[in-house]
């Protein structure tokens, strides 16, 4: 659907022109696609409409508050936000109820011909912040408030023939389209959007969609019939095969189905020829077009791994290794005192051995914040940390944290699995070419800035943070001051084992000078975290509950285990010596308690090195023996559930499994929870869990309910609006690529509910806003009775499929639109490097690729529901 401007240049001249009169006529950019011959959806965007509405009501007084240059911004803002909420609450449910008047449709033929509509449904969804400009510059301006799409279907009484149809809708706007039954793309068939690898023993792809209050779209009746793989450009077949139902759609605990779909299967997993492709359902359509090539997987661990380049920080981004430019930002750190583990800080009376503790020794709960704003007052006095920046962005957040180690983690993982998939020159890096493979470079500027961190006692502080999140939303122009945590026993312990790692995978590609470098560190940081003298503890003050508070502080007495085995075994394959054996049989009832966390908390890839070097270590037998059954029983987990548990294959728990609610933050996510796939085959070099891991990356890329591509950038379909400071203020319409939001929360967010699925706002005197209480659910769900927000949330989790709830309103909705580097976008990196075939490198159009200029233009602006 190509879109105008979204911000007319022509706003404040309508403000200052237009006499008051009655409103236009509701018109919107819409858009008519058929899913089959005989079911169409109609898509309409009202955002220029309540643009131009928004300018003409409140343009006059909004243009008096940017006169007023002593208002706080804060208060800007809240003027901003009522406006847009008053607009939309004037016309979204005037459209939400003319998409819901079945009768008013009305569908004609090139002749004027009315062709007869059985039933119409309804849905409308989020699609981000609603974005108004300001009237200081016209620039874009985030209100609290959501954007939706509407979504009218409608289900024909015949199947439509060839040629040219006008849809009048019951607010009288036409919309005409064309349609071939041998062009139509459909919706409803989802692939993966890169491609397939042509040795992956399985290859699907899936058909369904989902109509809203409407129900499936009816597919049942194409099962035992034939689809084709054909030519893309040609159009030609080239394969064909049955197609079958899937497995039923499960039911969650609410009674909410996962998918709403009669799904069906495309199963062309004998067909290995390369190319580019299309599939075929006759009566259906085609599908967007896909690869099949060995450079399919290459080309998807670049994107994912060029996301970590594009969340540097400490350093600009420019061209030729990007388009997505940005300042650098970050470049000095002082140092500070507040603890780095952050499950210290929250209330938890059980663990009398760490945390706060106020004067009567009870266990309290404050924020990292709390610690660090005293900072502020003078940040000057506090010593400055040569050489300390660098490491990672997450999405709304320019710390750098002990969580990052994971991501750093993930990639040396991915080349200790398959060091021969990986070269020097693959991501269009500024260190290509220096003779180190580019995902090891990689994770060596996720590491550097803790090595340089380390003092020379050998402890090492593993938190940059400030005394907010970002006010700043430009890193290159951020001036907050950044802050070094206290150095702990347990943060140096987990230093300790990743720059082990490091000096490892430095060592088998034989750079000797760097692997010293690295292992020296390791050593001292290893001997600092051993040292129970070194435990932390320290005096605070903080400000808890509006009452200044005096608080004592300790670490765990104990560090732990998986990261002393971790930082323990790298040293002894690294220096021979056998003290560090010593250390891990001294604990190996505890390092094995701590293996059974594997299934959970503990990355698959944790102990990558130990599966690739400690086969032949005698001491090391019964740690090993339990790890690798470990490792067998998770592969073979994952297998299950991707056959078993729902009609897209991921490989997630069952529908009635205690763990299956908890999506959120990425645990989900196909890509990493194939990583148990991945260390399953490098241990045993049985394909089937590599192929099981191909059908994840599948699922990621588009062949799941939503056919959206789960990464910006990646495939056809893909996010265009999430959570991303950096974004927001680069000035570059289409937001930077590789970047993989956590999408799946089972769980319906707050804000969803009060901003986009209902209108739940209160009241403000001050705005002369009466409020609002409003559900936008479809009457079908409702009765046609006022909901309240209560009733409208439980009435959503009962009717709206999980897999389907991209509740996305950016900010407000931060479980669903953020994302970290290492829950959601290394692990994909990892996955898909182990996957690619040896040798690739991307193409000029690859490294080259320029950003859109309006992101309306791209496909993924419109997911259906």
């Amino acid at each position: 659907m190509k879109l105008p401007n979204l911000f007319p240049v022509f706003i404040f001249v309508l403000v200052l022109s237009c006499p008051a009169r009655e409103p236009d006529p509701i018109r919107g950019c819409t858009e008519v696609r058929a899913l089959t011959g005989s079911e169409l959806v109609l898509i309409g965007d009202y955002s220029n409409f309540l643009i131009s509405q928004y300018a003409l009501t409140y343009g006059k007084r909004l243009m008096e508050i940017e006169k007023q240059t002593t208002l706080r911004e804060w208060m800007r803002n809240q003027e901003y936000t009522y406006a847009v909420a008053k607009t939309i609450l004037r016309f979204r449910p005037a459209i939400q109820e003319a998409y819901q008047e079945s009768e008013q449709f009305r569908l004609t033929d090139d002749a004027g011909k009315n062709v007869p509509i059985r039933e119409t449904g309804y849905w409308l969804n989020p699609i981000g912040q609603a974005r108004f400009p300001d009237f200081k510059d016209n620039a874009e301006r985030r209100t609290k408030d959501a954007a939706v799409l509407h979504f009218a279907f409608l289900s024909l009484k015949t199947p439509l023939s060839p040629g040219n149809y006008s849809l009048t809708d019951p607010l009288g706007q036409k919309t005409s389209f064309r349609y071939d039954p041998e062009k139509n793309v459909s919706d409803a068939i989802k692939v993966n959007q890169v491609g397939y690898a042509p040795d992956a023993g399985r290859k699907f792809a899936y058909a369904g969609a989902w109509r809203g209050d409407l129900g499936p779209l009816p597919m049942k009746h194409f099962a035992g019939k034939n689809f084709d793989l054909v030519d893309a450009a040609t159009g030609k077949t080239a394969f064909s095969a049955p197609i079958r139902l899937r497995a039923d759609d499960p039911v969650s605990k609410q009674g909410a189905a996962f998918t709403g779909e009669e799904t069906l299967e495309l199963d062309f997993s004998a067909f290995k020829t390369p190319g580019h492709y299309r599939i075929r359902i006759p009566g259906v359509g085609l599908s967007l077009p896909f690869r099949i090539g060995k450079d399919v997987l290459g080309e998807a661990f670049y994107i994912h791994a060029r996301g970590l380049y594009h969340k540097r920080c400490g350093m600009a981004k420019e061209a030729p290794w990007t388009q997505w430019t940005s300042g650098a930002c970050h470049t000095t750190t002082r140092e500070g005192n507040f603890p780095p583990d952050i499950r210290d800080y929250a209330q938890n009376d059980r663990l009398k051995d760490r945390g706060f503790f106020n004067a009567d020794g009870k266990r309290v709960a404050l924020k990292q914040f709390d610690l660090i704003a005293p900072y502020d007052r003078n940040p000057e006095q506090r010593k400055v940390l040569p050489g300390v920046a660098g490491g990672w962005h997450d999405a709304a957040d320019y710390d750098r944290r002990p969580q990052h180690f994971n991501a750093v983690n993930d990639l040396l993982a991915a080349y200790l699995f398959f060091p021969a998939n990986f070269t020097d020159g693959q991501l269009n890096l500024p260190e290509s070419g220096n003779g180190i493979p580019d995902i090891v470079d990689e994770a060596l500027y996720g590491m550097e800035v803790w090595r340089k961190a380390q003092r020379p006692d050998g402890g090492v502080g593993v938190w940059i943070e400030a005394s907010s999140h970002p006010i700043q939303k430009n890193p290159a122009l951020d001036r907050q001051p950044y802050y070094l945590s206290a150095v702990t026993r347990e943060g140096t312990m987990l230093y300790a084992a990743h720059a082990g790692m490091t000096a490892l995978v430095l060592k088998k590609i034989g750079q000797q000078d760097k692997m010293k470098l690295w292992l020296d560190s390791a050593i001292r940081a290893y001997d600092f975290a051993m040292n129970p003298a070194h435990r932390f503890q320290a005096d605070y003050e903080a400000v808890i509950n509006k009452k200044t508070e005096s608080l004592h502080y300790m670490e765990a007495p104990d560090v732990s285990m998986e990261y002393l085995f971790k930082a323990a075994f790298n040293l002894s394959i690294l220096t021979g010596d056998k003290k560090y054996l010593h250390d891990i049989t001294g604990h190996v009832k505890e390092i094995n308690r701590a293996l059974g966390n594997y299934s959970w908390s503990l990355s698959p890839f944790l102990f990558a090195e130990f599966q690739t070097e400690g086969e032949n270590i005698p001491e090391l037998s019964a740690i090993r023996q339990r790890y690798q059954g470990l490792v067998i029983r998770f592969g073979e987990h994952a297998l299950e559930m991707l056959d078993n548990n729902y009609p897209y294959r991921i490989p997630w728990y069952p529908a009635r499994h205690a763990f299956s609610a908890n999506m959120r933050w990425g645990t989900c996510h196909p890509l990493v929870r194939a990583r148990y796939l991945i260390t399953a085959w490098r241990l045993t070099g049985d394909t089937k869990y590599r192929d099981g891991a191909f059908l994840a990356n599948d699922f990621h890329n588009g062949a799941n309910p939503l056919g959206l591509s789960m990464t910006s950038g990646l495939g056809q379909r893909y996010p265009v609006y999430f959570l991303d400071f950096p974004s927001y203020s680069d000035n570059i319409a289409e937001f930077v690529p590789g970047i993989t939001p956590y999408l799946f929360t089972y769980y319906i967010p707050y804000n969803d509910v009060r901003l986009a699925h209902g209108l739940y706002y209160d009241s403000s005197a001050r705005h002369q806003f009466l409020g609002a209480s409003l559900s936008m659910l479809p009457k079908r769900f409702t009765g046609g009775k006022d909901r309240t927000e209560k009733e409208t949330r439980e009435l959503l989790g009962k009717v709206w499929p999980v897999w389907r709830r991209f509740a996305n309103v950016e900010a407000y909705t931060v479980d669903v639109s953020e994302y970290t580097i290492w829950e959601t976008i290394a692990p994909a990196a990892a996955v898909t490097g182990c996957l690619m075939s040896p040798g690739f490198l991307p193409s000029d159009e690859l490294k080259n690729r320029k950003p859109a200029s309006d992101v309306r233009s791209l496909s993924g602006y419109v997911i259906l529901p």
